[in-house]
């Protein structure tokens, strides 16, 4: 069965087993860097915001052999049975901007990347990158809930980009600090708590001393712009008496490595492109730039 397929038979069957007052559709999400996921969602009365479950990871499931009838199962077992204990997700609240700031975060991405989707949404352009805003939300049982900030939720909030950036930036800052570690302890800490998630090439890295240093938050999600955060790399940089290269690992983090010794930038760029090609899952690529930070300059060159 073809993925165009697959898509209707799980959609005629949902609508199936679902109640008649049920909001049941797919919709196309535009994700990080372009990429397009169909997510499925059921709106409820009471709602004004559903959760999204992606067709494409189930259509992978399908083609590794789960049946069809499975995939449905779980899909309106999660609805059938979860309606008593979700509560209601209604979103009022979103339009009054004080009771939003504090939930406000900046994340970075890649300019050219999300070039379509950068002409909806407010951001701030930095080298090749860009800065972009989200509202992130707890909810009870559904858990995180993450709402891109868009053109339209300015015109809400009567607010301009400065003042997003602004509120955003500070608590990005102040609720996601930064984590600073040698690249060879995260491996290891990696190796400790599933040693299946490493390969082979990273756990020989396990066993020697790196030089390289890995930047992000404490979560490890959207860490990358931790490399923005005020002092960050100055005073690592004088830490380790050396300017420093930065690697964009991913939007969760990047690589940090002292220029101590002679390295030919191109050669890390090539580094950069090959992980990007083959380790790193499209939508989470940053960038292919390597990045220079000048400890005399004070500032990251591009």
């Amino acid at each position: 069965m073809e993925y165009e397929e697959f898509k209707d038979r799980v959609l005629e069957s949902v609508q199936k087993e679902l109640q008649k007052d049920d909001q049941i559709e797919i919709h196309k999400i535009l994700r990080n860097n372009g990429s397009r996921l169909d997510g499925l969602t059921v709106l409820r009365e009471g709602n004004t915001i559903a959760p999204a479950l992606y067709l494409n990871d189930y259509f992978e499931e399908y083609e590794k052999g789960c049946p069809l009838g499975t995939i449905v199962g779980e899909i309106t077992d999660f609805y059938k049975y979860g309606e008593d204990r979700i509560d209601p997700v209604n979103m009022d609240f979103y339009k009054e901007f004080d009771q939003v700031k504090d939930h406000l975060y900046g994340r970075l991405v890649h300019f050219e990347r999300n070039r379509e989707n950068l002409s909806d949404i407010p951001h701030i352009r930095i080298m090749d990158l860009a800065i972009v805003f989200y509202c992130k939300l707890r909810h009870e049982t559904l858990g995180e809930i993450q709402i891109q900030v868009c053109n339209s939720h300015l015109d809400l909030w009567q607010i301009q980009t400065a003042d997003l950036y602004r509120i955003a930036m500070s608590n990005t800052r102040e609720k996601l600090p930064v984590e600073l570690k040698p690249m060879n302890q995260i491996l290891r800490e990696m190796a400790r708590e599933d040693p299946s998630d490493l390969t082979r090439e990273e756990m020989e890295q396990v066993r020697v001393d790196s030089h390289m240093y890995v930047l992000t938050n404490y979560l490890r999600r959207y860490g990358a712009i931790c490399m923005l955060y005020p002092g960050v790399l100055s005073r690592f940089a004088m830490t380790v008496g050396a300017d420093l290269y930065i690697l964009p690992s991913s939007v969760h983090e990047v690589i940090l490595l002292p220029a101590k010794e002679a390295y030919e930038k191109e050669k890390l760029r090539e580094v950069v492109r090959q992980v990007n090609e083959t380790q790193v899952a499209a939508e989470d690529i940053l960038s292919d730039t390597v990045y220079l930070f000048s400890r005399k300059m004070k500032k990251i060159l591009f």
